[in-house]
């Protein structure tokens, strides 16, 4: 006698065991469940039913939302059209260092050490 085919994935959750996304499925009875590395994890009673509800992602139509691979290509925006006109740029030169002010301590120490 042959099987029927597995329930298809509805969703998402993070295994609270192993810490890994599983599949959510339902069963024909309209229980959800899902398959992790530890196993079919299917909370029968009710308070179970509303967790897996309020921990897994339910994909609308049941169809796996595609990620976005591509980055966007957006062009951005003049705000004034006109060309940048040449700004001369003034010649600068580095500030000084100024000079070092000497602590009284660093003073002390100076005189002691020689």
């Amino acid at each position: 006698m042959a099987r029927n085919p597995i329930n298809p994935d509805i969703g998402e959750i993070l295994c609270p065991l192993c810490n890994k996304l599983a599949p959510v499925r339902k069963d024909r009875n309209g229980k959800l469940y899902y398959v992790s590395k530890a196993g079919m994890i299917k909370p029968n009673l009710p308070a179970g039913q509303d967790w897996l509800l309020n921990n897994a992602v339910i994909w609308p139509h049941g169809v796996k939302p595609v990620a976005i691979t591509e980055p966007f290509n957006i062009q951005p925006e003049l705000v004034n059209e006109s060309k940048q006109q040449d700004v001369p740029v003034n010649e600068s030169k580095p500030l000084p260092v100024p000079p070092m002010v000497e602590s009284p301590l660093q003073r002390i120490s100076r005189v002691l050490i020689g």
